[in-house]
């Protein structure tokens, strides 16, 4: 009788796939780090001393950065625990020259792009008179290269599957280039149907670039697709490829979803290209995302968002960037009966926090109401000061997110957030029917932002991210009516519930000064 043969690859093969090598690689650098630090201390009591005056040192520092609270707090705690270990650490992980080459490229880039991202004067003050005095928030988002523009069609889809029947039908109609940037491209249908787009249009003579990035798809797609991409036809940038070196660098993510057909229509929201987003995947019940269509001369704003990264990546490029732009247009500005529409990006290294400032001058403007959805609610204490004044002045605040969790860890955190909002009158929701991936906030039935934003530490400060906001757009009823059947099968948290939950309030009390490295 013969042996049956063992199946050598069927096992192996995972053992050498890219992740795990990876994994490995950080684990190993971590134990090196510290055997080489006690090891030291052991034979030269006089390092333990130097080892601590550099975690003094270093804590110093990290109290006087220009950084959120949140996120200094674990750092010294982690020195104070450790302080012949931490210090050097810290300094190990942010002493990087490799992001400050990428924070300078960013600099230039964005002055390539100022020209093309300038304030039509007379739109603002449209906006101006319209809105009672908007100018603070105009003038803010200008001077970031983000111009407010009068909004054509807006169009909200409040399932993955409805958007996705959308983008395919507009990147069949591309004549001219497809810009795609994505956190997200899994293999599967979804992928797939796009992908056989993407190529038809190359051999038709379209252009088109995508960018993804390596660790949101580390698990989803080939090792070197891009490569795979670009011999047919189709121009690639995996960003931020991510290597088993210990670093910030590392933390900052292309979390943004952009997709942008010959200048002509834009979409984001918080839809990736995976099958989970259109229900055809189910990985925690059933996946509720949402997207935003925009047409007219706000969508070249999507196309500067995009080709920020792109450029970061390949400067060669800029010479020729200004095909992609509408030429300086002679006729008067379209009328503003439509209201307005102004996207945004936000980079993690200009120091400036774009996307929480938007989530903020809403909670502070908004005089009826503020609804939210979320997928994470792990805050600082400037948001959370913020949504609790909004609910004292007497706005009905309410904030929804999942009944069914995508990362346990992460929502027992959020979870620990929901007493002190609840005691200070914020109400809170938990959808039942699955996960709840939409980032979204509407006011006073006429002011939305769709994008990609999590109420989260590194949506909020870590990640390449974007958004659309919009005042009075056609879009807003029906963000609206969206919101309506989501309180209807959402269930309400009680104030009284969460107080009772000790096990949770402990667990938040460990758990919440660590968030920001989750």
């Amino acid at each position: 009788m013969k042996k049956p043969k063992i199946r050598w690859k069927r096992w192996m093969y995972p053992l050498f796939q890219r992740r795990v090598i990876v994994l490995l690689a950080l684990l190993v650098q971590f134990l090196l780090l510290i055997y080489m630090f006690f090891a030291g201390i052991a034979m030269f009591q006089w390092m333990y001393l130097l080892l601590v005056a550099i975690s003094a040192v270093t804590v110093l520092t990290i109290i006087t950065r220009r950084k959120e609270t949140v996120y200094k707090l674990p750092w010294i705690i982690l020195i104070a625990l450790m302080p012949a270990f931490g210090g050097i650490l810290f300094l190990i992980i942010h002493g990087q020259a490799s992001q400050k080459r990428f924070a300078d490229r960013l600099g230039e880039v964005d002055a390539i792009l100022a020209p093309y991202c300038c304030q039509d004067e007379s739109t603002a003050d449209c906006f101006d008179r319209a809105t009672r005095g908007g100018s603070q928030r105009t003038t803010y988002l200008a001077r970031q290269n983000f111009p407010i523009y009068a909004a054509e069609d807006t169009v909200f889809f409040p399932s993955g599957e409805e958007m996705f029947a959308r983008l395919c039908e507009e990147l069949r109609r591309a004549e001219k280039f497809i810009f795609l940037e994505y956190f997200i491209i899994a293999d599967g249908e979804m992928w797939n149907e796009i992908h056989a787009i993407l190529r038809e249009r190359a051999a038709a003579g379209v252009e088109i670039r995508v960018i993804y990035d390596d660790l949101g798809c580390l698990l989803r797609l080939p090792y070197r697709y891009d490569q795979t991409l670009a011999r047919e036809g189709i121009k690639t940038i995996l960003f931020n490829p991510f290597r088993p070196v210990v670093s910030t660098v590392q933390n900052n993510r292309d979390h943004r979803k952009i997709a942008v057909i010959d200048g002509r229509v834009a979409f984001t929201g918080g839809i990736n290209i995976g099958d989970e987003y259109i229900n055809r995947l189910e990985r925690f019940g059933h996946w509720n995302d949402t997207a935003l269509m925009i047409t007219g001369a706000g969508v070249q704003a999507f196309t500067a968002i995009f080709l920020q990264l792109w450029l970061c990546n390949r400067i060669e490029d800029a010479d020729d960037i200004a095909r992609f732009f509408p030429p300086v247009a002679s006729a008067p500005v379209p009328p503003c009966s439509r209201g307005f529409v102004q996207p945004y990006g936000d980079t993690p290294l200009d120091g400036e926090t774009v996307g929480a400032w938007v989530y903020d001058h809403i909670l502070r403007t908004a005089t009826d109401y503020v609804w939210i959805t979320t997928p994470y609610l792990i805050i600082d204490d400037a948001l959370c000061t913020s949504l609790m004044l909004a609910a004292k002045s007497g706005v009905d605040v309410r904030i929804i997110t999942p009944g069914v969790p995508d990362k346990k860890i992460v929502s027992t955190i959020s979870r620990s957030y929901y007493l002190a909002l609840l005691e200070a009158g914020v109400k809170i929701y938990e959808y039942t029917p699955g996960f709840l991936h939409a980032k979204l906030f509407l006011a006073d039935d006429r002011t939305a932002t769709v994008g990609t934003i999590n109420l989260d530490y590194r949506s909020l400060y870590l990640h390449f991210e974007c958004g659309a906001w919009m005042t009075d757009t056609e879009a807003i009823p029906d963000i609206r009516a969206y919101f309506e059947q989501l309180f209807a099968v959402s269930r309400r948290i009680g104030e009284e519930e969460m107080r009772r939950n000790y096990s949770l309030r402990i667990l938040g009390a460990l758990m919440q000064p660590f968030a920001p490295f989750l």
